[in-house]
């Protein structure tokens, strides 16, 4: 039962993939302009920090809940949130001093 699940929430997971990056490409067309540059960007910003929340909320579930703080997995998490937010702090200032 919890295969067909899994292939279930796979198929759901792959259609709709497949008709937002459709709807997306019907939207804003082959060729880049700046508003789909503009919507790229504003895509990507949102993403990286729903990763960072998650991240977090990952930390801080490990640490103050579970309580295992010597295990790889904690210390990855904890390494991904740090690299995620220090590359993203980094990038920023990069292009605001270029542009």
């Amino acid at each position: 039962m919890r295969e067909l699940l899994g292939i279930i929430v796979l198929i759901i997971g792959i259609l709709t993939t497949l008709y937002l990056a459709t709807g997306y490409r019907r939207n804003v067309g082959e060729e880049r302009d700046e508003r789909g540059i503009l919507i790229d960007c504003k895509a990507a910003e949102k993403t990286v920090l729903f990763i960072q929340a998650l991240a977090v909320l990952e930390i801080i579930y490990v640490r103050f809940i579970v309580g295992d703080r010597t295990s790889p997995a904690y210390h990855g998490i904890l390494s991904i949130a740090l690299v995620a937010t220090l590359g993203y702090l980094a990038v920023r200032y990069h292009y605001s001093r270029v542009m």
